[in-house]
């Protein structure tokens, strides 16, 4: 790949990072030192024209919205092009809901041209009362203080026209979620840049709101209603004509569809051939603002791109505790990828890798100069890489890890050797032995481990008493691979067990601080005398096989878990069936 394309790719692969510094900028310096809420200080009278057609998601909350501002005077317009729009019935409804507002419904328009809702505008305009006209989307749902962040901007005499920004309310769908993601991490994020680097010369749909002067000056809607991106062209013409386009401060919301993929797509793809005519240069940028396939594309030119004449290029690859094997190092061993011990044999963890001998056989290179030398010895000899592995506890023990079974002195440690795990190995085992000398012996043993027994026990013995059922197969005998003992392990049988019953005991107190005890009702002590009376209580008297039944009382959450909380320590979270070698409770004395 020649290196100027090479370096083209890599460093046009920033400039998104560079816009993502530019956004974060940007939305620091518009949002900086907003309140809460607008202030009320400039209220002059508002004309809301709503264009709508058809219903949208929530239409009628939408609407209400706007019918529950904290504005003194404001009319708001309704227009449609039928009387058999499905939204008609909403807004009528509106009107009687709000009878204080003053609420109009417009129906039938004048075709000034294809854009159906200029059509409207340009009527509702006409019929409209103040001077201060705010359009707005049907599918926008807004703040009780919407119309004071807007008018309050056309304080400025030299303001000539205002617009919103918009986050997204997403719908049940993935494709609304994914519309709703889409604008809040690449439409609003190109408005903010925007709004820094040459100011807003545009109008969203969202909000469009206008001095009734300024839109006579620029031809009114007629002059907009063969153009589709009306929006754009109204704020991009009132500020030809010298007057400020402000971006409001306070965002509104935008309540998406629920709609599909394919919908979703066709929608996007409308936006992209709006900006694709409004704003050319902008279409164009937007493609420098995606990381992901820039960050990709430089990916593949770094690792596609060859080293230098004369060096080979060679990769290291180290091993954790239990991942030391892919499907690229599939050769470890051999020439191709050997692995190499910075340890050697002074290495005193059990690591289970070089237990195996998975890695053997290994090159020791115990210092940065051995290490530096093997590779170079290995390159020569057309390595593609090298396994690094070894460490240390620095006190010279070995250190049995949980889930590493470990042998010493006779003795095997790690988690369930004393369990039914280490019964199943020795089963596994004695079967084993039993097979090799007696490969002709009559019968079959079956194997069954499930690890839900003492849980919902969907896959337990159940199910296979019931598969063995279907089957017509019964079984001679059923061994149960508990460690079983009085003295020394093995040396008792026992009948399998009777089962177990299982509760939680929930004692439900009032809050309160331990220095006013007589405000609060303490529910540790009543737990306590109950738990007492519970152990005390004899079950039963046992039987020829059995030991009296006994009740333990265990630390399984939620039960104990206030108790046990230390400062020091969270609670461990434990299982039913196992008693705590130690549990802890705070005190306070008064």
């Amino acid at each position: 790949m020649h290196a100027i394309v090479r370096w083209t790719i890599l460093l046009v692969a920033l400039s998104p990072f560079a816009f993502y510094i530019l956004v974060l900028y940007a939305a620091r310096r518009f949002f900086g030192g907003r309140t809460a809420e607008p202030p009320a200080d400039f209220t002059p009278p508002v004309s809301v024209l709503k264009p709508v057609r058809g219903l949208d998601r929530n239409s009628y909350e939408n609407f209400s919205s706007f019918c529950t501002q904290n504005y003194p005077d404001y009319e708001i317009i309704f227009g449609v092009s039928e009387a058999s729009d499905p939204v008609v019935p909403i807004i009528e409804r509106l009107i009687r809901d709000f009878p204080q507002r003053k609420i109009r419904l417009i129906i039938g328009v004048e075709p000034l041209g294809t854009n159906d809702k200029v059509n409207k505008l340009a009527r509702m305009v006409r019929e409209s009362q103040h001077d201060i006209l705010v359009i707005s989307d049907s599918d926008m749902l807004v703040e009780p203080h919407y119309l004071t962040s807007v008018a309050r901007l056309f304080r400025d005499p030299k303001v000539g026209a205002v617009t919103c920004p918009y986050r997204g309310s997403a719908g049940k769908t993935f494709a609304s979620e994914l519309e709703v993601i889409g604008n809040s991490t690449e439409f609003q994020p190109g408005v903010l840049v925007a709004w820094l680097l040459e100011g807003v010369k545009f109008a969203l749909g969202a909000t469009m709101g206008v001095r009734r002067n300024c839109l006579a000056e620029i031809g009114g809607f007629k002059a907009l209603a063969n153009y589709y991106s009306d929006d754009f062209e109204l704020g991009n013409r009132v500020a030809a004509r010298g007057h400020r386009v402000e971006l409001c401060q306070w965002p509104i919301i935008t309540v998406f569809p629920e709609q599909t993929l394919k919908e979703c797509y066709r929608h996007q793809l409308r936006w992209a051939l709006t900006t694709r005519h409004s704003r050319p240069l902008g279409h164009v940028g937007l493609g420098l603002t995606f990381g992901l396939p820039w960050s990709v594309a430089a990916a593949l030119v770094a690792r596609l791109e060859g080293a230098p004449a004369g060096v080979r290029r060679i990769n290291f690859y180290t091993p954790t505790f239990k991942a030391y094997s892919t499907s690229e190092i599939g050769s470890c061993g051999k020439s191709a990828w050997p692995a190499v011990s910075i340890t050697a044999g002074e290495c005193k963890l059990q690591c289970d890798h070089c237990k195996a001998k998975i890695l053997e056989p290994m090159i020791p290179a115990t210092s940065p100069e051995a290490l530096w030398r093997t590779v170079n010895e290995q390159v020569a000899q057309g390595a593609r890489g090298m396994l690094l592995t070894g460490g240390s506890n620095h006190r010279d023990e070995v250190e049995y890890g949980p889930f590493l079974p470990t042998v010493r002195d006779g003795v095997l440690h790690g988690r369930g050797a004393a369990d039914m795990k280490g019964s199943i190995a020795a089963m596994v085992t004695a079967c084993e032995r039993f097979i090799g000398a007696h490969p002709a012996h009559r019968g079959s043993i079956a194997f069954l481990l499930t690890s839900d027994e003492e849980g919902p026990a969907v896959d337990g013995t159940v199910k296979v008493l019931e598969w063995l059922e279907a089957r017509n197969e019964r079984l001679d005998a059923c061994l149960v691979g508990e460690p079983t003992s009085a003295v020394r392990l093995g040396d008792m049988v026992k009948v399998g067990r009777r089962g177990s019953l299982s509760g939680r005991l929930t004692v439900r107190g009032v809050q309160g601080h331990t220095a006013y005890p007589h405000l609060a009702d303490n529910p540790i002590p009543k737990l306590l005398r109950m738990l007492g009376a519970l152990i005390e209580k004899p079950l039963d008297r046992g039987s020829d096989h059995f030991e009296p039944s006994n009740i333990e009382i265990t630390t399984r959450p939620p039960a104990f878990a206030r108790i046990s909380r230390t400062p020091e320590r969270r609670p461990a979270r434990g299982v039913g069936n196992a008693i705590a070698a130690e549990i802890r409770a705070c005190c306070s004395t008064w």
